[in-house]
């Protein structure tokens, strides 16, 4: 549960708010194989300063999602969608 989740390697526990835009998980057979973490933004930064300011967010995301759906990192995709800018971000986190 997300209550027993420990979100750091020594065991201490970290408490955080937040919400997932969207989350699309792949499951084969019942088992999720992978996840794509997709978050909305409405700004007028440059791609360089939004990949800067939220990979930290998107990082903690997919960290949360792989302990909860039991996968790698490698296997959860982070893209972020900038409205504004009509621009699609592949995160390489």
């Amino acid at each position: 549960s997300l209550k027993n989740l420990s979100l750091s390697d020594d065991g201490n526990s970290v408490i955080v708010q937040g919400a997932i835009d969207l989350l699309c998980v792949e499951r084969v057979e019942g088992r999720a194989v992978s996840a794509h973490v997709i978050d909305y933004k409405y700004t007028s930064l440059t791609q360089d300063s939004v990949i800067k300011k939220y990979t930290p967010q998107l990082a903690l995301y997919k960290n949360v999602v792989a302990k909860i759906y039991g996968l790698e990192e490698s296997a959860v995709k982070c893209t972020i969608i900038n409205i504004r800018a009509c621009k699609q971000i592949e995160l390489e986190i």
